[in-house]
């Protein structure tokens, strides 16, 4: 907006906006200039001598209003030295005299309290003589039984209190052997969970320990021989899972069919991890498969229980012993399955061979898994996959030609393997066999068929020998590790050790819990023990109060009585009463009146100090709002308001008459043929940045921060223009600075103070998608100024130069800052925000 001078008025002129501020001298040069002293030319508007003239005469200007904040500050200095002065000598003179007041004070209330006990005694007075009027005998008798009557009822309640005290002392006890019971309670939860605790850690230690064994045990087994079965924890849970299901389902005979799943996805990974590993020495020697030596044998024997060990070692079942009878009866099994030209390959199991051989050592029931060695072939690890049918790859040995150890421990191996971890085809029932945990002993022996071997492995469980005399449980022979029963023996200790302190936690959690039980039992106990002692002390406190009011009652019944037959007796003590009150009551008034005129004394002093008080801050308010004034003037000399308008730049101070065209206040507030001034009573919130106030006069005397809420009083309209008076101020606003929100609502009698320059949380005001944003942007790349609709103007602004940014916007999908009036729009892309340049 941009304001002309003509003919001694000011016109409002409204194709003008607020860009920047600049000095008044920097414009007449011919120049509009920028933030930090950049340049871009614009059109001529005087010359050279005026531009002089306008620079010395607002030098002048400035120097005088400068002078005058100068002397205004001072005043304002004095005046908060006086309002200072005048506080201390307030507080002093409050100080020195308040004494007076409180004594003066003190007596004004013994005087009311006197005259209160006047009054009591004049009401006893009046008292006396009725009943003296009413001392008849039937009145005396009436009285008398009543005294009675209350003396009974007094003899009762007496009794009911006696016993009310010993029914509270007996659930005072019960209360306090309750709480007892409560704390030991406490004491064996406490005590309760650190034996849990302890027990968890020893089970931690022993768990460690068993660790630690086991571990020993498979380094010692794997420098004995290197081939070992690995497998791992899920493994280990689907196997135990399965035999407990066994265990349970003895009829069954086989699986679930979620267990053998269980079974089967815990294998598949061990079975590509196992491989067997050669040994040179069991390569180099050969064996006649028609004819296997007993020590050959033996070393095979071997060779399958150590694995089989090692494998229920992990499993945490005992190791199997090397026992003559079962190897007994695998021999004779054997023997029978040759000697019946059994071929096991397409005939399968030999059932009367197993029958009879398990018989003959005092059996009944027969199990048996076999495998198979064609001579020169040997399982292939390295594609060994899970199969439907069970089946295992073979690949050609090192020799074909012949069969070595080495050959027959790998076919074992990989019979064994393949048993545990491919074994669906048999519903798991090889693996079953091979781990069963009350397998105490197994016998292994080798038949021959068509020039092939057969692997008869047969499991005994001590339970099922039933002829004890004929299978000698004790006739055991040592395997080739032996030198690891100590380790063996350490796992087995330190597997019981483990199963002990389990058991103990077990004990500790159930004692901990059992312990918590009766904590809640005893806390439950002592709740309602004291509920029932807070109940019998009311009953205490209930009856002992109806006893002070029976004892009560017997004090004024005999006092009535001995009045009643004593009437005279009773009024001359009521009238010497009254008159001691009367003579307490005259003392008392003696002494405030003698009180009064000090009182008045000190009171005056404190007023007057008050009052010369309230005079130094009425001073200091009027020096405070000339200081406001004077500095408003100086800021407006040093910040005048640049407008840029369409044919070029224009300076006008800010310390004119804007608001109004005629300066005459008279004729703006009364003329009511120009405008109006109506009352209102309204809320408002002030448009973001500084905001211009004006007085009466339509003279700018300042500025306020944005962003606050207002109370409006009054509205002045004249013409198009409105204004607002803000409450508790002769400050008006421009409705163009402000939003109304609503009518205020009724608060208590509360005045309220002016609007503070105090900033607060920024608000966004959308107007049409155009949100307000004040800042200080500089341009990077040359800027074309667009319309609000983003059609091109002629105007341009120069790189390097710093514009004053009102709102932002997208215009056509891009974002734009406007810098003055809606036909001067920059691209936000070609200009930078400077930091801290809210304004």
């Amino acid at each position: 907006m941009e304001i002309a001078k003509r003919k001694g008025k000011l016109k409002i002129m409204n194709k003008r906006f607020l860009i920047s501020s600049l000095s008044a001298t920097a414009l007449s040069a011919l120049l509009l200039v920028n933030i930090h002293g950049s340049k871009v030319q614009a059109a001529s508007d005087g010359t050279n001598n005026e531009s002089a003239g306008q620079e010395q005469k607002g030098a002048d200007s400035e120097a005088r209003a400068q002078s005058n904040v100068q002397n205004a500050q001072d005043e304002v200095n004095k005046a908060k030295v006086e309002v200072n002065n005048k506080e201390q000598n307030l507080a002093q003179v409050q100080e020195a005299n308040q004494a007076s007041i409180r004594a003066y004070d003190n007596q004004a209330k013994k005087v009311v309290d006197a005259q209160k006990v006047v009054t009591d005694k004049q009401a006893a007075l009046t008292q006396a003589q009725v009943d003296a009027k009413q001392a008849t005998p039937d009145k005396i008798a009436q009285t008398q039984r009543s005294l009675d009557t209350a003396n009974v009822q007094y003899s009762r309640d007496h009794v009911a209190l006696t016993n009310a005290n010993t029914e509270s002392n007996s659930k005072q006890t019960a209360y306090d052997e309750a709480k007892r019971a409560t704390q030991t309670a406490d004491t064996n939860v406490n005590n309760a969970k650190a034996t849990l605790n302890a027990a968890k850690a020893d089970r931690a230690n022993k768990q460690a320990a068993l660790d630690t064994a086991q571990a020993n045990l498979n380094n010692a087994q794997e420098s004995v021989d290197p081939n070992k079965i690995i497998i791992d924890s899920a493994f280990k849970t689907a196997i135990n899972n399965a035999q407990n299901y066994l265990s349970e389902h003895e009829m069954e005979g086989t699986l679930s069919s979620s267990l053998q799943t269980e079974v089967k996805n815990a294998g598949a990974s061990l079975l590509t991890r196992n491989h067997y590993q050669s040994s040179n020495s069991d390569k180099n020697e050969v064996v006649d498969i028609a004819n296997i030596s007993n020590s050959q044998l033996n070393n095979i024997r071997e060779f399958y229980l150590n694995l089989l060990n090692g494998l229920r070692s992990q499993l945490g079942y005992a190791p199997l012993k090397y026992n003559r009878s079962a190897m007994k009866m695998s021999d004779e099994v054997a023997h029978i399955y040759e000697n019946d030209n059994w071929n096991p390959e397409t005939r399968g199991h030999d059932i009367s061979a197993l029958r009879q051989a398990y018989h003959n050592v005092g059996m009944n029931s027969y199990e048996e898994a076999m495998g198979f060695l064609q001579p020169g072939l040997v399982p292939d690890y390295n594609n060994n996959v899970q199969q439907d049918t069970s089946a295992y790859p073979l690949v050609s040995s090192d020799d074909p030609s012949k069969v070595t150890m080495d050959d027959i421990k790998n076919n074992l191996y990989g019979i064994v393997i393949n048993m545990l971890f491919n074994d669906a085809a048999s519903h798991w029932g090889h693996a079953m066999s091979l781990t069963h945990p009350g397998s105490k002993f197994m016998g292994l022996a080798i038949s021959k068929y068509d020039n092939n071997l057969a692997f008869h492995m047969n499991p005994v469980d001590p339970s099922q020998i039933e002829d004890t005399s004929k299978f000698n449980q004790n006739d055991n022979l040592s395997l080739s590790d032996d030198h690891s029963t100590d380790l063996r023996n350490a796992v087995n200790a330190a597997r019981t050790a483990l199963n002990n302190a389990i058991t103990a936690v077990a004990s500790a959690q159930s004692n901990y819990e059992s312990a918590v039980n009766d904590q809640h039992a005893k806390q439950s106990a002592e709740d309602q023990a004291k509920t029932a002692l807070a109940s019998a002390k009311k009953a205490v406190s209930d009856i002992q109060s109806a006893l002070d009011v029976d004892q009560t009652k017997i004090n004024n019944l005999t006092t009535e009585l001995y009045n009643l037959r004593n009437p005279r007796s009773a009024v001359n003590a009521a009238q010497r009463a009254l008159a001691t009150a009367q003579s307490a009551l005259q003392s008392e008034q003696n002494r405030l009146t003698a009180l009064k005129s000090a009182k008045d004394i000190a009171q005056s002093k404190i007023n007057a100090a008050q009052s010369a008080l309230d005079q130094a801050k009425s001073i200091l308010n009027t020096a405070q709002n000339k200081l406001f004034a004077a500095q408003s003037t100086l800021n407006n000399l040093k910040h005048p308001n640049v407008t840029f308008g369409d044919n070029g730049v224009v300076v006008t101070p800010n310390n004119q008459n804007v608001a109004f065209e005629n300066n005459d206040v008279s004729n703006i507030v009364n003329n009511q043929n120009n405008s109006q001034i109506t009352a209102v009573n309204l809320n408002a919130i002030l448009h973001d940045g500084s905001i211009t106030v004006y007085n009466q006069g339509g003279t700018v005397i300042g500025q306020i921060e944005g962003n606050q809420s207002v109370h409006l009083i009054n509205k002045l309209t004249r013409a198009d223009k409105v204004f607002y008076q803000l409450k508790n101020s002769d400050q008006w606003i421009s409705s163009s600075d402000l939003d109304l929100k609503s009518k205020v609502t009724p608060e208590p009698s509360i005045t309220p103070e002016a609007p503070k320059n105090i900033k607060k949380t920024r608000r966004s005001h959308t107007r049409n998608l155009e949100h307000k944003f004040r800042r200080i942007a500089q341009v990077t790349k040359k800027v074309v100024l667009v319309t609000q609709k983003g059609n091109k103007t002629k105007r341009t602004l120069r790189v390097g130069t710093n514009w004053k940014v009102f709102a932002k916007k997208k215009i056509r999908g891009k974002l734009y800052y406007r810098l003055g009036t809606q036909k001067q729009w920059a691209l936000a892309s070609h200009m930078r925000v400077l930091k801290h340049s809210k304004f």
